[in-house]
């Protein structure tokens, strides 16, 4: 019983470990600015559709300009208008409805 809560089951504990703090890393990285990190990561998929379709050299431009991105990120915050601000938390509060009639029906 020793060994097994030594061995495999803490490597299964390290491994799960690992894999959450890598989503948790994601997430500050991705809330820092959301716009900016969206953009980062449509071109990273636009990269690996490049790769396969297109020259080394023009590959190697495009990673130096995604590369140069990545650098700068986070930037400069996104600004909202109020209107925006007001249709966002009115977004919000939609989806919490709608997930509230979900479970309570």
């Amino acid at each position: 019983m020793v060994w097994f809560c030594e061995k495999p089951l803490m490597i299964c504990a390290n491994v799960i470990d690992r894999n959450v703090m890598s989503m948790v890393d994601f997430f500050v990285w991705f809330s820092r600015n959301p716009v900016v990190a969206l953009d980062i990561k449509k071109e990273e998929v636009k990269l690996m559709g490049k790769k396969l379709f297109t020259s080394p050299e023009r590959v190697e431009k495009y990673e130096l300009g995604l590369e140069e991105e990545r650098r700068r990120y986070p930037g400069e915050p996104p600004r909202l208008t109020l209107g925006a601000s007001v249709f966002l938390i009115l977004l919000c509060l939609l989806l919490y409805l709608i997930l509230y009639l979900l479970v309570v029906f």
